[in-house]
């Protein structure tokens, strides 16, 4: 059985699972804990595909029209 980590080490890995962060790469995990636990993620070829899923159906479909959208507003200078 590994070591478990030092308190100090612990909180750090706390920090990153917590949902008080900022919206960004570590805030939400987008249920891959929910996915790991049904055996849909088991491996680094399902934990491809599901990375690969996550694009599009989330990223895709929700966040990356809006990032679009401010681009572009950024760019015409449309702060509106």
């Amino acid at each position: 059985m590994p070591t478990p980590p030092a308190p100090a080490s612990l909180l750090h890995l706390l920090w990153l699972a917590s949902p008080a962060l900022p919206v960004g790469g570590f805030s939400y995990s987008e249920g891959l804990e929910a996915a790991v636990d049904a055996g849909i993620v088991h491996d680094e070829a399902s934990a491809g595909d599901w990375l690969l899923n996550q694009l599009e159906l989330v990223q895709a479909r929700a966040e990356l029209p809006v990032a679009a959208a401010s681009h572009a507003a950024a760019l015409a200078l449309d702060g509106a």
